[in-house]
């Protein structure tokens, strides 16, 4: 965007970002997301056989931990890498469930 006539200030204080309140919604909205990402995996006719809902948790962890160098952040990388995996493996028990029609 250009704006003809702008003009920059500077703001005191600090600028606190929170948008989730606590684990459990987190968790619950980590859960819902998984479940749509299944649905539209299963329209496009991607497979979640049952290794994948093993495997493909380990590999996100490896790669967001080790390879987008996620231990520079420590703790918190840890923590990241590990919800990312947990939200692979959820977004695959889904698929499988739709493929299998439990």
């Amino acid at each position: 965007l250009i704006f003809s006539s702008s003009e920059i200030i500077e703001l005191n204080g600090t600028i606190i970002e929170k948008m989730i309140q606590d684990t459990a919604l987190f968790k619950d909205k980590m859960n819902i997301y998984a479940e749509k990402c299944a649905i539209k995996y299963h329209h496009k006719k991607i497979k979640g056989s049952k290794w994948k809902k093993y495997l493909s948790p380990i590999y996100n962890f490896c790669l967001n931990y080790f390879v987008n160098l996620g231990f520079l952040d420590g703790y918190a990388g840890l923590i990241n890498a590990y919800e990312i995996a947990v939200y692979t493996r959820k977004k695959y028990v889904h698929l499988y469930k739709l493929e299998s029609g439990t």
